[in-house]
């Protein structure tokens, strides 16, 4: 197998919480696919929500946790039955509040948009 390639979260912490609501937003128009979905017990469940509803929930909580990472792994892995290989090589920005969780996935291309945007600088 290939050599894999360890995912690159970004530091989100001097962005304000209008900030990550752009970004949300802008994700969306970027995007290829997103979803909402939320704690049942001790699972997720996928919900229809719309989106703006989901991104007021940025606000509803003193905690969320927003993230914004190029999700890699191996070069070329593709897997019908694996979930993570359908986003290998993409970018992915969300958050959780609450029970309530924001997906945003696109091409590695269009985060480079968002790295460069919001001055973003991989964690060490």
């Amino acid at each position: 197998m290939n050599e894999y390639h360890h995912d690159i979260f970004y530091k989100i912490e001097h962005l304000s919480l209008k900030q990550k609501e752009e970004i949300c937003r802008e994700a969306k128009e970027r995007c290829y696919e997103w979803w909402t979905d939320h704690l049942v017990g001790t699972q997720r469940q996928k919900i229809e929500m719309e989106f703006d509803e989901m991104v007021k929930k940025l606000y509803d909580n003193e905690f969320h946790h927003f993230v914004i990472i190029e999700r890699r792994g191996y070069e070329n892995w593709k897997d019908p039955e694996c979930f993570w290989s359908h986003h290998n090589w993409c970018g992915e920005i969300g958050f959780v509040s609450g029970i309530y969780y924001l997906w945003i996935y696109m091409k590695t291309e269009e985060l480079d948009y968002f790295i460069k945007k919001y001055k973003l600088e991989p964690r060490p």
